[in-house]
C-alpha cells in the first residue's frame, strides 16, 4: 500500500490545512480589531496551506496551542475588566457616600461658620484693623462650600453674600503681599460664589 493510499497521510495533510486555514481567521474567531495573517497574494496563502498541510499534526498542535493562549487572554483581559468595573463601582459610592457625609457636615456648620465670620467683619467696620489671613482663608472655604449646597438649604444667606462680598473687596488689600497668588486663587473662589449665589 503506497503513502497516498494510507488514511494517516490524509489525516496528516488535511488535518495541517485545516489548521493552517483556522490560524487565518483568528482575527474573526476571536473579534480582533488586528488581523494576524494577511495573504492578499493567493500565490502566498497556497503555500502557506501547502505548508500547514506538511507539517500536519505539527501545525495543529502550533494553532492549538495559539487558540488556547489567545482564549486564556480574553478570559484574563474580561477578569480583569470585570474587577476594573467592580472597583470603579465601589469608588464611586464611597466618593457618593463622602460627598453626602461632606453636605450633612456643611448643612449643620455653615451657619455657625457665617455668624463668626460676620463678627469679624462688623468688628472691622466699627474699628477697622487689619484683617488677618485666616478671615479670607475660612471665607474661600466657606464660598467653597456654599456652592454644594442648594440655595433653598444656606442659612442666613444675605449675610453669607455680604462676608463673601466684602473678602472679596478687602483680600488684595489685606493678604500679606508675599502671598499674592494664594490671595488671587481666594478671590476666584469669592467670585465664583458672588456669581452663584
Amino acid at each position: 500500500m503506497g503513502i497516498l493510499e494510507s488514511s494517516f497521510f490524509w489525516y496528516w495533510i488535511l488535518s495541517g490545512m485545516l489548521a493552517g486555514f483556522l490560524f487565518t481567521k483568528a482575527d474573526k474567531i476571536f473579534g480582533l480589531d488586528e488581523t494576524f495573517f494577511e495573504a492578499d497574494d493567493e500565490g502566498i496563502m497556497t503555500f502557506f496551506m501547502v505548508i500547514s498541510g506538511l507539517l500536519g499534526f505539527v501545525t495543529v498542535a502550533l494553532v492549538t496551542g495559539f487558540f488556547l493562549m489567545m482564549i486564556y487572554g480574553t478570559y484574563a483581559d474580561n477578569k480583569m475588566y470585570a474587577e476594573h468595573e467592580k472597583q470603579s463601582k465601589i469608588n464611586a459610592e464611597k466618593r457618593a457616600i463622602a460627598a453626602k457625609k461632606r453636605k450633612n457636615k456643611i448643612l449643620e456648620n455653615h451657619q455657625s461658620d457665617i455668624q463668626k465670620l460676620d463678627e469679624i467683619k462688623t468688628k472691622f467696620e466699627e474699628s477697622p484693623e487689619d484683617l488677618n489671613e485666616k478671615f479670607f482663608k475660612d471665607a474661600g472655604k466657606l464660598s467653597t462650600e456654599l456652592l454644594l449646597l442648594s440655595k433653598k438649604d444656606i442659612q442666613q444667606k444675605d449675610d453669607a453674600i455680604s462676608i463673601i462680598k466684602f473678602a472679596r473687596i478687602n483680600i488684595l488689600n489685606n493678604y500679606p503681599e508675599n502671598k499674592a497668588k494664594e490671595a488671587e486663587k481666594i478671590a476666584e473662589k469669592l467670585t465664583k460664589a458672588l456669581k452663584q449665589l
